[in-house]
């Protein structure tokens, strides 16, 4: 099998399923939080993007929002933004601008971000 169909929007839904809780308090498993950020990346952010609803969008920047602050070194920090991508909205563009700039070899990591929360936020507003 091979990612491309994986990315649905029932694996989306059931990855929500699955976590529940910990998508509310990721604090509580750290590290499956950010394994679960990984995940929602893979799925959300390449083409062919699984398809989300808005309540799942909502739902997963939500949980990356209060991810990014338990994530203790740059390259989970970076992993929590990149996945916003498939999801962020304008609260998201304000809260990667609001990020720290990281070192290399992330240094690109913002701005590629950004590039991709505007596109799909221009590309929702239509």
């Amino acid at each position: 099998m091979n990612i491309k169909t994986l990315r649905t929007n029932e694996s989306v839904a059931l990855v929500l399923e699955i976590c529940g809780e910990r998508l509310t308090n990721p604090a509580r498993a750290t590290d499956l939080a950010l394994q679960v950020a990984s995940t929602f990346n893979l799925l959300l952010s390449f083409k062919p993007a699984a398809p989300v609803t808005a309540h799942q969008a909502a739902t997963i920047q939500d949980f990356l929002f209060a991810l990014y602050p338990l994530a203790q070194s740059v390259a989970k920090r970076a992993t929590v933004l990149l996945a916003l991508r498939g999801v962020g909205d304008s609260n998201a563009i304000r809260f990667v601008e609001a990020a720290a700039d990281f070192p290399e070899p992330w240094q690109d990591t913002k701005k590629s971000v950004l590039r991709s929360l505007r596109k799909r936020v221009k590309k929702n507003a239509l």
